[in-house]
């Protein structure tokens, strides 16, 4: 093998470490980003087809499990509570209420603490000084579906700042859901009576 040879390969192994690396350490940080939410508030846009719906979204993690509400404000007459892994939606107009494994809801799916990045097959879609997204491929997390996760960054650092936004794609429609970022809110006081049940 030429000199010319040997110096290419050494300069594509270089290349391909430093990409493993790289993906390996974007990867890292979304994991300990996402384990450290332990409360989150937001305003969010649901857009499924041409139906949009407001809402505003609550997280709290505690020594007993993770609570999460999703109170709609327009375009709905249901709200939502997931607890022990169970989506409760309450529709407020027939007052009946019905439930829903976690894993058949991906919004929530997001943020339960049980996704391993590390174990998923996934690609990054887009890695630049403003956004970061990944596309989790069909994990079982989701329920099989796919989800494209967005987080803002901060320019200075380019450290993750806030999870924006996610898409859910089960191979026939889309769902996007768009927190409005000025209204997210990581780590603060939520009080649990916030999830107590409408009915």
């Amino acid at each position: 093998m030429s000199f010319f040879c040997r110096l290419y390969v050494v300069v594509l192994l270089v290349a391909i470490s430093s990409s493993v690396y790289s993906k390996s350490s974007v990867i890292g940080s979304v994991q300990t980003f996402l384990n450290g939410i332990k409360s989150m508030t937001a305003l969010l846009v649901q857009i499924d087809g041409n139906l949009a719906k407001t809402a505003e979204f609550y997280l709290l993690r505690t020594n007993g499990g993770q609570l999460i509400c999703v109170k709609y404000i327009s375009g709905s007459y249901q709200s939502i509570l997931v607890h022990n892994g169970v989506a409760s939606i309450f529709d407020n107009k027939t007052k009946k209420k019905y439930d829903f494994q976690i894993s058949q809801t991906p919004i929530f799916s997001v943020l339960s603490g049980k996704l391993d990045l590390t174990k998923e097959k996934y690609e990054i879609l887009e890695d630049s000084r403003e956004l970061l997204r990944i596309k989790v491929i069909g994990s079982s997390v989701f329920g099989g579906v796919d989800v494209t996760l967005v987080f803002s960054k901060y320019e200075e650092t380019g450290n993750i700042q806030k999870l924006v936004a996610w898409i859910i794609d089960d191979g026939t429609s889309e769902i996007l859901v768009s927190l409005d970022p000025d209204s997210i809110r990581l780590n603060c006081e939520i009080q649990e009576t916030v999830f107590t049940p409408p009915f």
